[in-house]
């Protein structure tokens, strides 16, 4: 009986480990904070466990089809993935493509998932919501000129729409667009009804010419929807003006102003606020982080006073998370105090994708590798070449996953027990040696 027993218990151990819910990379910055970091833990001496190509569409000539900030979302046992044209439905522990749909975006980041539902637009004036497990359409709204992902909270989607932009998706579509939007809906997550409508340029106040556009990707915490915004003198002046661009805060709820900071970028700023695009604005413990080409910002979320400011060599992107911001900047990557802005290590790290932490160590993308370094002392503890240039990974339910130059998804983790090709016939083995005791057992004597 003691050998039924021991079956059972080692079963039970390898459901546990099946059915525990570790976190999940479910849009883009892992929530609608952007903070870019997981409480998932990876194990130590990763492999490879599956690499999925995608297949290049003829009509796009030469392109590659995901970019240096290109990244997935992982959502239970499935991985979603944006490319330019469609979005790809794998099998997080096999790679097995589960189905592909039409999606529309000027540059593929990271989809939008939640509640067994996926967020994204299927053309450039069309808003979709779909069954995450099968790809159906659930419910879909015309919107003028899509383009960016969208932040979801509770039982609201954020869409940004009404994009104006000078990129053209034809000359290279990896380099960043500079592009801004002059319109935010909130829409009922459930049925797509539109529950509030922000024209940006409503938020003017001091001329009858002047225009706000948005810029970049709104973040979402404790009620609010905050976002930087454009100041133009006149629908014409392409050129923003500095002293009035800056933060809005919305009530999420209900899309009305609570905040507006303006100038908040020193008049020494050497690059000029045309150049900022895209905005990387997080939120964390009542701060809020906005990364600028050569130039990362702390502002108190109460008091919209700007705390520290920190210079770096590129474009400030970067993940945030047990009290550390890393920024990874083109040459180098840099772990400051959250707080503070006091410099703890930097490393050399070429590149410009987004880093992502775990609760004690930070992934990077560096040329063809990706390192693991340690959030502490900046050591590197492992690194992966995958023979290609690397996209910005996720972390999630114990895996790396990265985007590859030559249209490679990659998934790095340690195959789990009971995926073990040996762990069932384990299991066959002890539950006949069991029986065969235990019919063989001879019976008691009186």
């Amino acid at each position: 009986m003691k050998y039924i027993l021991i079956i059972i218990c080692v079963m039970c151990v390898a459901h546990v480990q099946l059915s525990s819910d570790h976190d999940d990379w479910s849009q883009l910055g892992q929530n609608a904070r952007h903070t870019f970091s997981s409480e998932t833990s990876v194990p130590l001496n990763l492999t490879v466990l599956w690499k999925y190509h995608l297949e290049r569409k003829s009509e796009y000539g030469f392109r590659d089809l995901l970019c240096g900030n290109t990244s997935p979302a992982v959502v239970k046992d499935k991985v979603y993935l944006l490319t330019f044209s469609s979005l790809y439905c794998m099998n997080l522990r096999t790679g097995t493509l589960v189905y592909e749909v039409p999606a529309y975006t000027i540059y593929p980041y990271t989809p939008a998932v939640a509640d067994e539902r996926v967020f994204l637009a299927a053309k450039n004036d069309l808003f979709q919501c779909l069954n995450a497990k099968t790809g159906d359409v659930l419910w879909e709204r015309e919107l003028p000129h899509l383009y960016t992902t969208v932040p979801i909270v509770d039982d609201f989607v954020y869409v940004t729409a009404d994009h104006s932009s000078f990129f053209h998706r034809d000359i290279d579509p990896c380099v960043w667009p500079l592009t801004e939007w002059s319109v935010l809906v909130a829409l009922d997550k459930e049925s797509g009804e539109e529950v509030w409508r922000l024209s940006v340029t409503d938020l003017v106040t001091d001329s009858s010419h002047a225009v706000m556009r948005g810029v970049g990707f709104p973040v979402v915490e404790d009620g609010q929807l905050i976002f930087f915004a454009h100041y133009h003198k006149s629908e014409r002046d392409h050129d923003p003006y500095m002293e009035k661009s800056g933060l809005i805060c919305l009530d999420a709820v209900t899309g009305t102003l609570k905040w507006k900071c303006e100038n908040i970028i020193s008049s020494s700023y050497k690059y000029g606020v045309g150049d900022l695009n895209p905005f990387w604005i997080a939120f964390y413990n009542g701060k809020i982080y906005v990364g600028l080409c050569g130039l990362l910002l702390c502002l108190d979320s109460e008091t919209q006073n700007v705390l520290w400011e920190y210079e770096v060599p590129g474009w400030a992107q970067f993940s945030v998370g047990s009290g550390r911001i890393v920024v990874h900047s083109w040459i180098q990557a840099d772990c400051l105090d959250a707080e503070t802005g006091e410099v703890l290590w930097t490393i050399p790290a070429e590149g410009w994708s987004l880093p992502a932490l775990t609760e004690n160590e930070v992934f990077i993308a560096t040329g063809e590798e990706l390192w693991r370094v340690d959030f502490i002392s900046g050591e590197i503890k492992e690194s992966y070449n995958l023979g290609n240039s690397v996209n910005s990974p996720v972390v999630a339910r114990e895996c790396v996953l990265v985007g590859v130059y030559g249209n490679w998804l990659y998934c790095l983790g340690r195959p789990r027990l009971y995926e073990n090709v040996f762990f069932p016939i384990a299991v066959i083995m002890l539950l006949l040696f069991g029986l065969r005791r235990v019919l063989l057992r001879e019976p008691e004597t009186a």
